[in-house]
């Protein structure tokens, strides 16, 4: 069995390459404006998607634990393959509806299964204190294959707007094989399984009177609004201080070059700045926002680095906090909330802010974004530094 274990680190590196290899990022703005959607219809899909993450999140993630994390990553990675397809074929708004909706249970089903599969892996090999280094080089090589992967996107969209759908599609294809050879690891013996809500319900109370994983939850909540609006300016923003497109796929490139450097050396950075990672994280997400909104000229690109910074670092930080707080038999579950809170926070702003892009300008956009980002995570900031100094208790999920 350790051979086998053994042998899901390894493979992990190859699934993380391929799961996170959609080469959608330099052209997936543009495709769905040359599908005829307005950025408050484009930005209305991803809260839909949210939504979508909202009510299936946390019962996926209790199939992970229940059933096994292999297949629920197998489960997935099948649907986002399915996905992609449908976003290539179709012209119709509730087919990218659909697409939107099968995708993100894809996503449900991968998340916190995925990361409670290697973890898990490396605690039963007393490697646990290796996770972040693990995950971070993971991650890290998935974001280095997305640099000819972005540079691909450009031309591929040049020459068929649907053919980066497609070949993401494959990759989706190629990574429910590599699953198929992990080994499942077995938390819970028959006897003491759990019901399906007991489940649920244990990780629920879990959740709510963990002081550090609560505050971590909630500062997530919060930082994920601003994360994920974030991707949805650099094509606008590429687009308004007149870069021509089929650059758009290099300079994608050097986003995901400065992410996987980043996250390779997570755990370093982790190190040097232990308890403040998370605050640091925020403040280059406002520098980023506050100085694309008085920047209108195309080197104003790399205005965008610090973001990239924080993409290399924030699945790696977030992972590495909560599994530390969290018990084995609840893991996936655990995640699986964390996640839901963030993207509930997001299935409620993002109309807003594609109303706002539909409005002014994509600096003045920056500018507001960027303000309000600041003023919350002051307080925030304040809040998390205090609970993640606290000691815990361990709490029962029984």
């Amino acid at each position: 069995m350790e051979q086998k274990l053994r042998k899901n680190i390894k493979l992990y590196y190859w699934y993380s390459t391929f799961t996170n290899l959609l080469i959608l990022g330099p052209v997936l703005t543009l495709f769905l404006l040359n599908r005829g959607l307005n950025f408050t219809q484009i930005l209305t899909l991803q809260s839909i998607a949210a939504i979508t993450i909202v009510f299936m999140e946390v019962p996926t993630g209790a199939v992970g634990d229940l059933v096994g994390r292999k297949y629920s990553v197998m489960l997935g990675s099948f649907c986002m393959m399915v996905s992609t397809f449908i976003y290539a074929f179709g012209h119709d708004y509730w087919l990218f509806i659909l697409a939107e909706v099968v995708f993100s249970i894809g996503m449900c089903f991968k998340s916190g299964s995925d990361t409670a599969l290697l973890y898990d892996s490396m605690k039963k090999l007393d490697m646990e204190s290796k996770f972040k280094d693990v995950q971070g080089k993971g991650y890290g090589l998935a974001l280095l294959a997305q640099i000819p992967g972005s540079i691909l996107a450009g031309y591929a969209f040049e020459y068929n707007e649907a053919l980066p759908m497609i070949i993401s599609g494959i990759f989706m294809l190629v990574a429910f094989i590599i699953e198929i050879f992990f080994t499942e690891v077995v938390v819970y013996e028959h006897e003491d399984k759990p019901s399906y809500l007991g489940q649920i319900t244990s990780s629920i109370k879990y959740t709510i009177s963990h002081t550090k994983v609560r505050a971590i939850i909630i500062f997530t909540m919060f930082f994920y609004i601003f994360f994920r609006a974030g991707f949805w300016f650099f094509q606008p923003y590429l687009k308004a201080v007149d870069i021509p497109v089929v650059y758009f796929g290099y300079i994608f490139a050097i986003f995901n070059l400065v992410a996987a450097i980043v996250s390779k050396n997570s755990a370093e950075i982790m190190r040097r700045t232990k308890g403040k990672t998370l605050m640091c994280l925020g403040g280059l997400m406002v520098f980023s926002f506050m100085s694309l909104g008085v920047t209108n000229m195309a080197i104003g690109f790399v205005l965008i680095l610090p973001q990239q910074i924080v993409r290399g670092m924030y699945k790696p930080v977030i992972m590495k906090t909560l599994n530390k707080n969290i018990p084995s038999t609840n893991r996936a579950t655990i995640i699986s909330l964390q996640s839901l809170v963030q993207n509930l926070a997001v299935a409620l702003t993002l109309p807003a802010i594609g109303k706002l892009m539909d409005s002014v300008n994509i600096f003045k956009v920056h500018l507001i974004i960027g303000g309000i980002m600041l003023i919350g995570l002051i307080p925030l900031s304040i809040y998390l530094n205090l609970r993640l100094g606290k000691k815990n208790k361990e709490i029962s999920v029984s």
